[in-house]
């Protein structure tokens, strides 16, 4: 009865309840994650070496709460609602950046969601309820994996048999002392109708720079997601023909995975049309522009001049014939990242990757 309360209030705000996790120490889960920090896979994002007794040990995370209530917030988008008509530019932007920040709108529905667990499970006010997302140092994946029935696959994603992967990962951190919900582990490699990845590769092959060459481990520093969001200096020249792909973010792995063939459409969340912009509009970009353009969405985090740069990069890889513009536009700017990006394109263009 329990699990049908939790799951009528977090249904009630278009997202879905994917279990009820214990929180305490995970010895194997955290040597995995600092194994994959020791052989620098997490590239320049050094933050993820912060914390980590917390990282060990969740239930460090809020003082008190032990326990956390697993949520998915689905954002699988149609084809035809991320391309407008009269764009020069085929290079993608990630599914969940044509949203409002993720982060927002965690902070905005989880107070509407612990507002109605409070007066559900604890009008008195005794027990401390929390919403958080991937801000806090918690090894999210992990949890959902262990109690939702969900597991991570060889692109290192949360896969659910049923649900799929195309879900933004949220808890709600509580004291209340919720009994976890009972779940068989799946072992990732078969392949069975409660999920698991088996023998199947396609996240692999089609990755197209490589960063998933080792099953269930991602090189940071070779996937388009970090270079495009998250690398702050010139991107290498043996990236750039990708970017033909997406100019931010990237959704290959998901794309191909079979587990996602039955997704189902829709969000929560509200989508920001304004992020499908002409790439030599991006290239010349204002800050008045890049605030109108992105303010509110996720792809602040790669601040205005990862954008510029990011666009002058797929201008390159798919031969726009405005390059030559872009790149005088470029040479004199004040950032010298972007200088050097304009300065590299006569390199790309007579086939150099390095």
């Amino acid at each position: 009865m329990t699990m049908e309360w939790i799951g009528s209030i977090v249904e009630s705000n278009n997202c879905e309840l994917w279990g009820i996790a214990a929180l305490k120490e995970d010895l194997v889960t955290f040597e995995r994650f600092t194994s994959w920090l020791s052989k620098k896979n997490h590239a320049s994002m050094r933050w993820l070496e912060n914390h980590l007794p917390q990282r060990r040990d969740p239930s460090l995370v809020e003082e008190g709460c032990n326990r956390a209530i697993l949520i998915g917030i689905p954002y699988f988008i149609s084809q035809s609602d991320t391309n407008r008509e009269g764009l020069i530019n085929v290079s993608k932007v990630a599914s969940y950046a044509r949203y409002e920040d993720y982060h927002k709108f965690v902070s905005r529905m989880g107070r509407s969601i612990c507002d109605d667990m409070k007066s559900t499970f604890d009008p008195e006010g005794l027990y401390k309820w929390r919403p958080v997302s991937d801000s806090i140092p918690l090894l999210e994946r992990s949890l959902h994996s262990h109690f939702t029935g969900s597991f991570v696959g060889k692109n290192t994603m949360v896969i659910h048999p049923q649900r799929g992967s195309w879900y933004l990962l949220m808890e709600i951190l509580t004291s209340y002392p919720f009994d976890p919900t009972p779940v068989k582990p799946i072992d990732t490699h078969k392949r069975t109708k409660s999920g698991g990845c088996g023998t199947c590769r396609r996240c692999q092959v089609h990755c197209p720079t490589g960063a998933l060459d080792t099953e269930y481990v991602l090189d940071a520093s070779k996937c388009l997601s970090y270079l495009t969001i998250e690398h702050r200096s010139v991107i290498p020249l043996k990236f750039w023909k990708h970017f033909s792909k997406y100019w931010y973010g990237c959704d290959i792995c998901q794309n191909v995975c079979p587990y996602n063939r039955a997704a189902k459409l829709g969000s929560p969340m509200a989508l920001k049309f304004d992020v499908d912009r002409d790439l030599f509009d991006l290239v010349r970009m204002s800050q008045l522009s890049y605030e109108t353009w992105f303010g509110g969405t996720p792809m602040t985090r790669a601040k205005r001049n990862g954008l510029r740069r990011n666009a002058f990069i797929a201008m390159a890889a798919l031969g726009d014939p405005r390059l030559p513009e872009a790149i005088k536009c470029l040479r004199v700017d004040e950032d010298q990242m972007l200088v050097h990006t304009a300065n590299q394109a006569h390199q790309f263009l007579n086939g150099e990757e390095n």
